[in-house]
């Protein structure tokens, strides 16, 4: 590659990179060079690849802004050609847009499981847009998208579907690549204070949570004219002090070792100092103190540290000298790091994880994991890690996955389809199938969301987009219907984005809702003469609702104590409506037969219409007059 560059010829250089790496300008931005392969160049003075990686896709695309798309055009579309089975490809951050790119280059259809509305995974949410533009995560996206690659978007592998509902949708392999996106943090007292956050939330609410928009609700603490200070020293922190500092915030890096330890790039601190940030090396926080009325953070009492013997990484050990420190704070960050996402391992359990969460690679030589067929790599196999040693996991991932295919060509093109029909069903627009205004302000959406409405559980909640560039709202499920494919939210319009809900119309779609998230509620039967009570009222009831419906349907007797401030704003309550439907249960003096709550059970598995069908013909009747169940 250097040889070519050395004759002029560019465009070959480039091709021979984006061989091995289709993300060089990604790379040569993020990438520790100095301690990778210009550590090990045996040139006195390094040659500098990261430069070269950002040259020369820049160069071509000023002088050639339409030769990716000419590259590609004669790319046969490989779902058509339905000559390779499918891959289903789990996030989408450097291990798996690399992994699409190269299964999507030889022909294989892929669709890349995103559970951000916004590609690039880490390298969207996690660094700031003044280190990576997020042009150059969109240029390898189109690039994917070219060769015949599907993405789908707001989708949660985990929760919205499980590996299993992939591989019996068609998917042939699958590739996980969900990234370390759970924080780490110190377990020191204080920590539970307000203004106390790692920086994976504080970056993810600038870089794609519209948190810096004033005319926006997403909380983002204020930085300018503040004291913030940011836990630890690699480049994440880096990332954070720099963003907190352009926001205006008096940033401090507070390190328990010396710079010379530190594990940011050489470069990012100099940038950092460079910007006026303040380092405070060998110090590390014992305890956050705050306002005990308003629960804010106020300050923070730091260990003055000296350097002992080195520990297993090399470095030598921070030791506290018995010394501390009172430093004024109205904002702590904390930079220590992350692990690995738990909601694959969580929703697997044939899937073999170590003691820190990480997936396990099942042999030596291999992403293959204790899953046959199931692949993995970067911060999901190794936890915390850089972003070439992500791509290179994809790569070596995407090798095992072009090896011998033991499918017949009738197998391949059923997959093909089944696959093919789920992304698509996966990736339709979320429509709003009906609404209407339960009270002043409050208003129930039917959304056409299937796969949502299939995994539903009570007690969980989803993230609402209204549109691209809006804000992710939390919503809590209200209903929801599996055989109709639809999910019921009822939004009170209190903020921007809950009124600019409010306002769309039937036929309008989000942009994505994404779920459903969060733990479900632990329903258990209770013993016979006992009541179940719930105090839900106005917008309390929506979530409360399918935690009720599932108490009724394991046979729990339940008393609904539900409060309006006036008759105007009652809704629900009706005989033919949600409440009213529950009293089909009646005032049971004790329980009824087994076999019928088996019934109910298998029903409401099916759908709400069936059950509600089958709640009818067992004899649960109503009691309306007295909303007890």
């Amino acid at each position: 590659m250097i040889e070519l560059i050395g004759k002029g010829n560019f465009r070959e250089a480039l091709e021979l990179m984006e061989d091995s790496n289709p993300l060089p300008d990604v790379t040569g931005r993020v990438c520790p060079q100095e301690l990778q392969c210009q550590g090990v160049c045996l040139q006195k003075l390094p040659i500098a690849i990261g430069q070269l990686e950002w040259f020369l896709p820049e160069r071509e695309k000023l002088v050639n802004p339409e030769g990716v798309a000419r590259k590609f055009a004669g790319v046969r579309d490989p779902w058509e050609a339905a000559s390779h089975p499918p891959v289903a490809i789990v996030g989408s951050g450097p291990s798996g847009l690399i992994n699409a790119y190269l299964l999507s280059a030889e022909g294989f259809p892929v669709t890349v499981f995103e559970a951000f509305h916004a590609l690039g995974g880490v390298l969207r949410y996690g660094i700031p847009e003044f280190r990576l533009p997020n042009e150059l995560i969109d240029d390898v996206v189109a690039k994917i998208r070219l060769l015949g690659g599907k993405f789908v978007q707001n989708f949660v592998v985990g929760k919205t579907a499980t590996l299993q509902d992939l591989r019996d949708a068609g998917f042939y392999r699958i590739f996980v690549g969900t990234g370390a996106g759970l924080p780490r943090f110190m377990n020191i007292p204080g920590e539970h204070l307000l203004n106390v956050m790692s920086a994976n939330e504080f970056l993810t609410r600038v870089n794609l949570m519209q948190g810096l928009r004033a005319d926006y609700e997403t909380p983002l603490p204020e930085t300018k004219g503040k004291e913030v200070i940011v836990i630890g020293g690699g480049n994440t922190a880096m990332d954070a002090a720099r963003t907190a500092r352009r926001l205006g915030g008096n940033v401090t890096i507070v390190y328990r070792r010396t710079r010379k330890e530190m594990p940011a790039r050489v470069e990012e601190l100099e940038h950092a100092l460079e910007e006026g940030i303040v380092l405070k090396a060998l110090r590390a926080p014992s305890e956050f103190l705050g306002d005990q009325e308003t629960g804010f953070v106020s300050a923070a009492t730091v260990e003055v540290m000296e350097l002992g013997e080195p520990d297993a990484s090399g470095r030598r050990r921070p030791v506290a000298t018995g010394t501390t420190e009172v430093i004024k704070v109205d904002l702590v960050i904390m930079a220590l790091g992350n692990d690995a996402n738990p909601i694959i391992k969580d929703s697997e359990p044939r899937l073999h994880t170590s003691k820190w969460g990480t997936i396990d690679l099942d042999h030596k030589g291999s992403q293959e994991t204790s899953l046959d067929g199931v692949y993995t790599g970067g911060d999901a196999s190794r936890g915390g890690s850089t972003a070439i040693m992500a791509a290179g996991d994809g790569q070596a991932a995407a090798r095992e996955i072009l090896g011998a295919v033991d499918l017949t060509p009738e197998d391949i093109r059923s997959r093909v389809s089944r696959a093919r029909e789920y992304s698509d069903v996966a990736a339709a627009a979320q429509r709003i199938v009906s609404k209407s205004e339960l009270s002043d302000g409050i208003e129930e959406f039917t959304v056409h969301s299937p796969l949502i409405a299939r995994a539903a559980k009570p007690g969980q909640f989803v993230r609402v987009l209204p549109r691209p560039d809006g804000e992710l709202i939390p919503l809590t499920l209200a209903d929801w219907d599996a055989e109709a494919g639809t999910i019921s939210l009822v939004v009170q319009g209190v903020g921007t984005s809950s009124i600019e809900i409010n306002q769309m119309p039937v036929g309008d779609a989000f942009a994505g809702i994404a779920g459903p998230l969060g733990r479900p509620s632990d329903v258990h039967e209770q013993p016979a003469g006992s009541t179940v009570v719930f105090t839900a009222g106005g917008l309390g009831l929506p979530p409360a609702f399918p935690i009720i419906r599932e108490h009724l349907e394991i046979g729990n007797h339940v008393t609904l104590v539900s409060g309006f401030r006036s008759r105007d704003l009652m809704f629900w309550t009706g005989p033919d409506e949600r409440v009213g439907l529950q009293a089909e249960f009646g005032d049971q003096p004790g329980r009824r037969l087994h076999h019928q709550r088996r019934q109910l059970r298998r029903a409401r598995a099916s759908s709400p219409s069936r059950w509600r069908r089958c709640s009818r013909r067992t004899g649960w009747v109503r009691d309306a007059p007295s909303r007890r169940w």
